[in-house]
């Protein structure tokens, strides 16, 4: 018995050293292993890893052991939070890690974690955290043997995700997130539970709200055969919002393919079910519905899936007697009723057919019928479809109570059936697409909330395959009487490829404020309005492009129109819209007291800065209305505030344009003409410096009598004459420039006969002698006085200088004006050969562009001719040897016989394939005409725009 003492007092010390070790170890050596941990995976991440505490336990779980992190971030630079978890704690088998077998994790817990996935506009993800190095690479190389390990248990809780990708412009959250998977995973078969469950999933797609805090819960059970790679589905519901559905089947991995075995339906039959799955942004007050009807969804997924494979599928629901209502609302939507089949079967997509039956609706006495079948939707899509309705919008006020529909009212009536395939409307093949109907609105009203009022008393559109009639369209648009006929032509085209979009429209009112009609957009933010938000006070772009691929041609007729502070009468304009340019062919008006014609166009893409050509003609204008009215004229000839009188005028401009759609001033290239038989001047400042400066003073209101001068504008500065005008009598010869900022630069040259000086003369003649003789002058007998003086500076407070009183011819008055026009001139003519060649390049581009497209066609009716050729006479020799071969049954002769046919077949074949061939080549070289003929069009257009 003795003997039997001491070694089980030896056992029970060793029990107590171990279980002593069990408590002491990890909290010796715990720091160290936390500063182990933090360096070892800093080192293996390019990112910042922290937590709070490391907790160690070989006692918790015995024989199990126990680590925990807490208060645990990943961070990517700079201060990117990946990942946030209060706690991460994983309890590991401890026999399995001293023996030869799979690591065995008992469980793994995620307490509270926070996982935001970000992708930026260029696609880089910030969880691609993991460095990579050469070491490593090594290392992967000398062992291919992966590590194994068996996971019992793995719960999530509290969690919160966040996924936004820049690039897709796809934001999704899930909040308060909670999973739970349990299985045996050390056995070869076990049953794997899984559980899903979030209250707030929310997904946003190009900022449309698909999901917002919908419920997602997800129950499975899994019978998994985890040697053979077989996972039996049983009992497995998924619910989204309203909608349950079950589903069932296998998935096993079979090589690195997937097969799949799945059936699914909806059990429960409710019609809000369906409505649960609408987009979040039309779920508007969806809690506040009341719904009846049944629904049936069911369908199956089947085959195998793989890069190259894709399984069969279908999706088959139904729904009869539903009916739609809002609480205390007088009206619903009933006998709501339609069948949808997807039905794909075979690797190819293309074979893939969605077919909408009978779907039907009314609202009160109004009905809605839509027919749809979708197929060939990868090659050549194939459209039928037909749609019919009627409705009264008083009656969607008494089921939908938004507040938008609220000052809605009126009558549409749409009918339209679409029946072809996609690339007959592309290729303008209209016997073979058939796209008719119409659409009629009758006393439609909408007022928005900002109180801009719209009222289309009758509307009808006709549709064909070719083009869109406008039928008498009747209108009052927040004040403004417009009516309009025309027709919009290749619109399928446009919409399906991207095609020409041409058309014509001729609108009529009686008065037409465009400052009314464009209210809802001009209160967004004019010209020149700071961009919201900017700190800076930049200026928010505001240029309009023209659509290269716009042909449409529209003219106004109107009594009155009004923009800005601008009123036009008897308004008769045609503007072509084309190219990337619009072209005002015809613009007439009765304006300001007289009449105003302009042509020119604006032009403005992507890829050419906007820009404005303009030939304007005023004719009986008032001086004054024009300065009011008029910005080139409060520019370039401030006098004419000061001026009355009647005028006629010609001008010729082309400037570039700012991003706020303002005139470049520095950039205005023009010409023109000054008429009127006389403008009467108050400008009493200039005029009194004048006469101080010529000793002269017959200027007091001042007449100039008939006017006709020439004017350019360059650099910003608007150059007149010389030209002469009689002031008062007084013939003076006038040359110089204006300024945009107002600044001038004038030379006035006088021609006084000395008669008018009346009383003045001696005096006058005194200081005139006096100022000569001091140059060794001598006037002698004078009959005229020729002084110059130079008007310079500001135009508001100008300087005024004499420069000769001797006899001018006014010479120096016209070199100084030419020479300056030359030099600039000169700037402006390179600047015009760089833009010059831009437009031949650009046009060279398109040229090749359509060549080569009109080639690569070319060849493929050449390749699609051979090919026929080949197949067609492959197959008579074909039908040429089982004659021959049928013939020798019956013996030589007919063998013979049957030899000279086949030789006839096969000599008819070679025909038929030249006359094959020949055709072909034929319409191979139209394709090609046709495209070179474009191409030099396209030059030649260029050529002269340059």
């Amino acid at each position: 018995m003795k003997a039997l003492k001491v070694p089980a007092k030896i056992v029970v010390a060793l029990l107590l050293l171990v279980v002593l070790a069990m408590f002491i170890v990890p909290f010796f050596y715990k720091d160290k292993i936390k500063e182990m941990v933090k360096t070892e995976m800093n080192n293996q991440l390019n990112a910042r890893v922290d937590f709070s505490d490391l907790e160690l336990s070989l006692f918790r779980g015995f024989p199990d052991f126990s680590i925990g992190l807490t208060s645990l971030s990943v961070v990517n630079l700079p201060e990117d939070t990946l990942l946030q978890v209060d706690g991460l704690y994983v309890t590991v088998g401890l026999m399995s890690v001293f023996r030869n077998e799979p690591l065995e994790i008992i469980s793994v817990l995620i307490d509270s974690p926070n996982l935001s996935l970000k992708v930026n506009e260029r696609g880089s993800e910030n969880w691609d955290i993991v460095k990579e190095t050469e070491k490593e690479t090594e290392t992967v190389e000398e062992n291919n043997d992966p590590m194994v390990f068996l996971l019992k248990k793995l719960e999530i809780r509290n969690g919160n995700f966040t996924y936004r990708d820049d690039e897709s412009h796809i934001m999704a959250t899930l909040q308060d997130f909670n999973g739970f998977l349990k299985g045996e995973f050390n056995e070869d078969r076990t049953d794997m539970t899984l559980k899903l469950q979030t209250d707030d999933v929310s997904v946003i797609v190009d900022e449309v709200m698909y999901l917002t805090h919908a419920v997602v819960r997800m129950d499975a059970v899994v019978d998994a055969n985890l040697e053979d790679e077989i996972y039996n589905l049983k009992n497995n519901s998924i619910y989204l919002n309203g909608l349950r559905l079950n589903f069932e089947g296998s998935v096993a991995y079979v090589n690195d393919d997937l097969s799949l075995m799945l059936v699914y339906n909806a059990p429960d039959n409710s019609f809000r079910q369906l409505l649960s799955l609408i987009p979040a942004v039309y779920q508007q007050d969806y809690e506040k519905l009341n719904t009846t009807g049944n629904f049936t969804m069911d369908g199956y997924v089947k085959g195998v899936y793989s890069e190259d494979k894709i399984p069969d599928f279908k999706l088959d629901t139904k729904v009869s007697g539903a009916e739609i209502s809002y609480e205390g609302m007088p009206a619903s939507i009933n006998e709501i009723a339609f069948d949808l089949l997807v039905d794909s079967k075979g690797n190819n997509l293309d074979n893939m057919v969605m077919k909408l039956d009978k779907f039907t609706g009314s609202i009160g006495k109004d009905k809605i019928k839509f027919d749809l079948m979708l197929t060939n939707l990868i090659s050549d899509p194939y459209i039928d479809t037909k749609i019919s309705a009627g409705l009264h919008l008083d009656n969607l006020k008494q089921i939908f109570p938004q507040e938008e529909l609220s000052s809605l009212s009126g009558e549409l009536l749409a009918d339209f059936t679409v029946k072809g395939h996609v690339s007959a409307a592309e290729n303008n093949d209209y016997k073979n697409m058939l796209a008719m109907g119409s659409l009629i609105a009758n006393a439609l009203h909408y007022n928005d909330p900002g109180n801009y009022p719209v009222d289309i008393r009758h509307a009808q559109f006709n549709f064909s395959p070719s083009q869109i009639d406008i039928i008498g369209f009747d209108s009052k648009i927040n004040g403004n009487n417009l009516t309009a006929n025309g027709k919009i032509e290749n619109y399928l085209s446009y919409f399906l490829k991207d095609d020409l979009f041409t058309g014509t429209l001729q609108m009529q009112s009686n008065k037409l404020g465009i400052n009314k009609l464009l209210e809802p957009w001009s209160s967004e933010g004019g010209a020149g309005t700071s961009e919201p938000g900017s700190a800076d006070g930049s200026t928010r772009e505001e240029i309009t492009y023209i659509p290269e691929n716009l042909d449409v041609v529209i003219s106004l007729k109107a009594d009155t129109v009004v923009y800005q502070k601008l009123v036009f009468t008897d308004f008769n304009s045609k503007v072509h819209v084309h190219e990337g340019k619009v072209d005002f062919e015809a613009f007439n008006s009765d304006f300001l007291g007289g009449l105003i014609n302009l042509q020119g166009y604006y032009e403005a893409t992507p890829d050419i800065a906007p820009h404005i050509d303009f030939k304007l003609n005023l004719k009986d204008m008032n001086v004054s209305q024009a300065y009011q009215n008029l910005t080139v004229f409060e520019k370039f000839a401030p006098i004419a505030e000061k001026a009355k009188g009647i005028f006629s005028s010609t001008l010729t401009l082309s400037t570039n344009l700012d991003s706020q759609m303002n005139p470049v001033w520095t950039s205005i290239l023009g010409s023109g003409k000054f008429t009127s038989d006389n403008i009467e001047l108050s400008a009493e400042d200039i005029a009194q410096k004048i006469s101080k400066a010529i000793k002269v003073n017959l200027f007091n209101n001042p007449s100039t009598g008939p006017v006709d001068l020439k004017f350019k504008i360059l650099d910003g500065k608007l150059y007149n004459g010389p030209f002469h005008v009689a002031v008062n009598g007084v013939d003076v010869e006038v040359g110089g420039w204006t300024g945009f900022n107002q600044q001038i630069d004038y030379n006035l040259a006088f021609n006084i006969p000395v008669k008018l000086l009346g009383d003045q003369v001696t005096g006058v003649m005194d200081q005139y002698a006096s100022v000569a003789a001091k140059y060794g002058v001598n006037l002698g007998d004078v009959q005229t006085l020729k002084p110059v003086v130079a008007v310079t500076g500001n135009f508001n407070n100008p300087q005024v200088r004499l420069v000769s009183i001797g006899n001018t011819s006014g010479g120096s008055v016209k070199d100084l004006i030419e020479d300056k026009v030359e030099e600039i001139v000169d700037i402006y003519a390179e600047k015009a050969n760089e833009e010059a060649e831009k437009i031949i390049a650009k046009a060279q581009r398109q040229a090749d562009s359509v060549m080569s497209v009109a080639q690569t066609r070319a060849d493929q009716v050449m390749q699609l001719a051979r090919q026929s050729v080949k197949d067609a006479k492959a197959e008579t020799q074909v039908q040429a040897d089982q004659l021959v071969k049928e013939a020798a049954k019956q013996g030589p002769v007919a063998e013979l016989a049957a030899k000279k046919a086949a030789q006839e077949l096969l000599k008819n074949a070679d025909v038929q394939a030249d006359k094959v061939l020949q055709k072909a080549q034929q319409e191979s070289d139209n394709i090609l005409e046709k495209a070179r003929q474009q191409s030099d069009a396209i030059m030649q257009q260029a050529q002269e725009k340059a």
